[in-house]
Order: structure tokens, then sequence, then C-alpha cells
């Protein structure tokens, strides 16, 4: 919910549609720059750090390919890393790389129950505990998921949060927040935190950061 909070604000500010072709997030995702839509018809971008390929004929769940723009992917559901393109995930049985270019491509086959979801690296994602209405106020802490992208490569993400009924917001009374984190595999990640908008006292009074992809024995973060 934070995640989708925050994407509909950043629309109704910006005009940046929540649901993106892949092009708009990758245009130079190909060797001739020809829309990398074209690769992946069926897949579409949820937000910048969100990709969603659903199976092209829901009601014939055959294997078909998923076509993942260059860079570093997760798995949403495992937080497993996508690798030279094969999914380390259980949830979805992978078949042999089919590469089209600079692209990773591989076949999946889905299952009735999941949607195949991966994550950018470099994204930080906002989670909340469990709620059953956008009326219950979450119990626990705010959860930030990192997904490392290359080394020495920044993660970011963002947060958007207001009173969630009123139209206060209007008056500067909401929380933007903008996080930025350099993982060190061999040492801590360091994270900084940019806060805008007029004080507004969110849910949460804790903080959790997990850290897909850590190499290191110890982990620590330093903020």
């Amino acid at each position: 919910m934070p995640y989708l909070y925050t994407l509909a604000e950043e629309n109704s500010r910006t005009g940046i549609p929540m649901m993106r072709p892949l092009f708009l997030e990758f245009p130079n995702a190909t060797a001739d720059r020809h829309p990398i839509d074209l690769d992946a018809p069926n897949q579409f971008m949820l937000g910048r750090s969100l990709l969603v390929a659903p199976a092209v004929y829901p009601d014939q769940p055959d294997a078909y390919a998923v076509t993942l723009p260059p860079g570093r992917w997760y798995d949403f559901w495992s937080g497993k890393k996508v690798v030279a393109g094969i999914r380390e995930s259980v949830s979805v049985s992978t078949g042999a790389p089919i590469g089209v270019g600079a692209l990773q491509s591989f076949k999946i086959k889905p299952e009735l129950n999941v949607l195949p979801v991966f994550v950018r690296g470099g994204s930080i994602l906002p989670f909340e505990p469990l709620v059953q209405s956008t009326q219950e106020k979450p119990k626990g802490p705010l959860q930030l998921k990192v997904y490392p992208a290359n080394q020495g490569e920044a993660c970011v993400g963002s947060l958007y949060q207001d009173d969630g009924i009123s139209f206060d917001y209007k008056n500067n009374d909401f929380l933007r927040v903008k996080y930025d984190l350099r993982v060190d595999r061999e040492g801590p990640a360091r994270s900084c935190r940019t806060a805008t908008g007029a004080f507004f006292q969110p849910w949460w009074t804790e903080v959790e950061v997990t850290i897909f992809d850590w190499s290191s024995a110890s982990a620590s973060v330093l903020l």
C-alpha cells in the first residue's frame, strides 16, 4: 500500500502514470533503440521499480517468454536475484535462456496463484504490516526492502504519506521522503533520507530495513 499510495500521489502531481510502458523507464534498452515493448508486448512497469509479466493467454497457462531490460532484477515474491537469464525462484519454473540482444529473456511456466513480478535493481520499496483497510492503522515498523544494483550504484526510493482522509495535504500537511542508500558489500550500508512537507506524524515509530543479495558475513546500516 505505501508504494501504491506514493505512485498515486506522484501521478496526481506530475501526470506520470502508475502503469507504464517499458520504454518510458528504459528508452535505450535495445541496441537500435526500438521500443523494448516490441520484444515484451504483454509486460508493463508499475512505477519505476516493478515489472509485471502476466501470461499472454490467461486461459491457457502455457510457458511463455519474459524479457527483462538490462540490469539487475529480483523475484518480487522470493527476493532472489535473476542472474544471466535464469530466475532463481521456487515459485515459477524456468526454462532455458533464449537471449535477445543485450536483454535478458527466459521462459517461465506460470502458476495460477502467482503473478510474475520482478523488482528493478537499485530500488527501495516501502511496505507496511498487513491491514484490512486504509482506515486501520498498521501496527509495527515501516519496512524498507532494498534491492541492490551493481557495485557502487545507489538504491533509491520514495514514500508519500498524509492523513488519508482530508484535504490538509493542500496546506503542505504531508510527508514526502526520498531514500538514497549505497550498499558496500565489504562493509555497512550507508543511508540518507530527505524529507519535505510540513510536519506530519506518520503511523510508524520504527523502520525495518531488509537488504537482499547481501554477501557480507555481517551487516550493519549507518543512518
